[in-house]
């Protein structure tokens, strides 16, 4: 028989959200992004899940300096992850309606 610790049992899950999370919030990112797009022709995108507030919120963080692909030519990983807690709080409400005003 298996057995684990609650907290094992608990990091395990919470490593498991966040790596879902951040592909998520990765695929929606490579699905809206177009480098030829003004930030508001992006803005103007906004998926039917989320609300338009929440989408602003999202596209200024993944267009911020700090969150943009570092130089290819030093051989990092050049794929960012929006994994931001802050980001996290401001897409959950929408996408699985915690967080909304009753």
């Amino acid at each position: 028989m298996f057995k684990t610790s609650e907290v094992n049992a608990r990091h395990y899950v919470s490593q498991s959200i966040g790596k879902k999370w951040a592909a998520h919030t990765l695929k929606l990112w490579n699905e809206v992004y177009d480098p030829t797009l003004s930030r508001d022709a992006i803005i103007n995108n906004v998926p039917t899940s989320i609300s338009s507030d929440q989408w602003t919120a999202f596209i200024d963080y993944r267009l911020r300096s700090e969150t943009q692909p570092k130089d290819a030519g030093s051989g990092k990983d050049v794929s960012l992850v929006a994994s931001s807690a802050s980001v996290r709080r401001l897409l959950i409400g929408s996408v699985s309606g915690y967080g909304e005003n009753a």
